[in-house]
């Protein structure tokens, strides 16, 4: 048996310097994938309570037009 064959990937690798360079930028590619992946996330929920906050003014602004109503049966 070629004790080649025998050898992990990683250690194919370190043995090629083409395959090392291979696996370093693909590594590199994911590393920075994952990053803007993350960086997504984190805009996306930002975003979404921006949303949130919003929406929820709006809400207060338009209950407040009725609040002389309300407040008439609270201070009733």
């Amino acid at each position: 048996m070629n004790s080649i064959l025998c050898l992990p990937s990683d250690g194919l690798a370190i043995l090629d310097p083409q395959l090392k360079k291979e696996k370093h930028e693909s590594q590199v590619i994911f590393l920075l994938l994952d990053f803007t992946l993350n960086v997504n996330i984190v805009f996306t929920h930002i975003y979404l309570l921006i949303l949130f906050f919003l929406i929820l003014f709006e809400y207060r602004k338009k209950f407040s037009e009725r609040a002389p109503f309300y407040n008439n049966i609270y201070n009733a």
